[in-house]
């Protein structure tokens, strides 16, 4: 059954995204191709697919269902689960060999018991947080936590980790501060095994902080394109991944002084044609890029008009000339940014791409 839109990933651009983004890297590290969420809504498998193709290390995920796509896929990489697992999810996909997140003793001893009940051994990686308050040990106690690691039965070190909360703000001096704590806490683990992988970083911590590329940088939002905030801008050549379109509807000629919408919010100040699109916040298009968005037929840019409703919105289409019912329309892609539709709808590029990209009701395809 064909949706009302589609979404259309490049997987060649992600690829590319990822080997201009590589070349980045401090010597010997290497990328944690970061795929949770759908792979930010791209898609998961041809995402990771495309990472294995462009030789990352990692793939980090969050979810139980995730992993089991990823396997059933015939990827073998290591998969690095980035938030801590019930024992539940740790049970159910101890098969996988996942490297689990620790940051307390507590989930540690239940890692170990369920390990020795399966006949396993659980890789880890512990995480020490040095700010961000979500998950992890306190600095003062990873030397601690480090020896419980090392002495639990079926517990394998596998790395250790943190995430740096500011490193996309403007002002570096907090990143710098955590990274220093993070340093004395590495410092003071001569017990770390050699082989441990150590991660800290972030798309934001790749393109501003090449002193703390460790062994491996977690690689998000930038391999899709998209920049971690106003104040990271990316490097030449990486390019948007995601584009989202739809096709018109319906065009009607109307009158100054008509209204569009719900609410009668919007007054046409001339004699307009208006083209009706098969989108609204039932697909992933926020309410709150009513009377504010663009979206670009042609490549030039025409604006909503009125309120986004639940199935359906309307734009201005009197400047397009001979513009038909059927013609494409770009939501989101080369010319009406995520960062465009993040700023109007008082939000983050991340949410916009997810939440589009988690919708049923959108169709997906693949390029390379």
């Amino acid at each position: 059954m064909r949706m009302p839109s589609v979404l259309t990933i490049n997987l060649h651009r992600y690829q590319r995204n990822l080997e201009i983004l590589g070349s980045l890297l401090s010597p010997g590290a290497q990328i944690c191709a970061v795929v949770k969420a759908d792979a930010y809504g791209h898609g998961l498998v041809p995402i990771a697919q495309t990472a294995v193709n462009a030789n990352v290390a990692a793939l980090g995920i969050v979810d139980d269902s995730e992993i089991r796509d990823l396997r059933d896929a015939g990827i073998s990489l290591p998969i690095f689960r980035l938030r801590p697992a019930t024992i539940e999810e740790i049970r159910e996909t101890a098969q996988y060999d996942v490297v689990e997140l620790i940051g307390d003793s507590l989930s540690l001893e239940q890692g170990s018991h369920l390990a020795q009940g399966l006949n396993r051994t659980i890789p880890v990686n512990l995480k020490v947080d040095v700010g961000i308050g979500r998950m992890g040990a306190a600095p003062s106690e990873m030397k601690s936590l480090l020896a419980h690691a090392l002495n639990s039965p079926g517990i394998r070190v596998r790395g250790l980790m943190t995430h740096f909360p500011c490193a996309d703000e403007p002002d570096p001096d907090i990143t710098l501060r955590q990274i220093d704590t993070f340093d004395a806490v590495l410092k003071s683990m001569p017990e770390m095994p050699r082989d441990a992988v150590i991660h800290v970083g972030n798309s934001a911590v790749l393109l501003r902080f090449p002193e703390a590329h460790y062994s491996m940088v977690r690689l998000g939002i930038a391999s899709y394109g998209l920049r971690p905030s106003d104040a990271v801008p990316l490097p030449d050549g990486v390019l948007p991944v995601m584009r989202w379109t739809t096709r018109v509807i319906q065009i009607r000629k109307m009158k100054k002084g008509t209204t569009v919408g719900y609410g009668m919010t919007r007054s046409l100040d001339r004699d307009s044609l208006i083209a009706t699109l098969p989108v609204g916040y039932a697909n992933g298009y926020l309410r709150s890029l009513s009377n504010r968005a663009h979206v670009a037929v042609r490549g030039k840019r025409c604006p909503l008009l009125g309120r986004v409703s639940m199935d359906l919105i309307c734009i201005d289409v009197t400047d397009i000339p001979g513009i038909a019912v059927g013609e494409e329309v770009e939501l989101l892609g080369d010319t009406i940014s995520a960062d465009e539709l993040a700023s109007l709808a008082g939000t983050i590029n991340y949410e916009i791409v997810t939440l589009v990209g988690n919708v049923r009701k959108i169709d997906r395809m693949f390029v390379s």
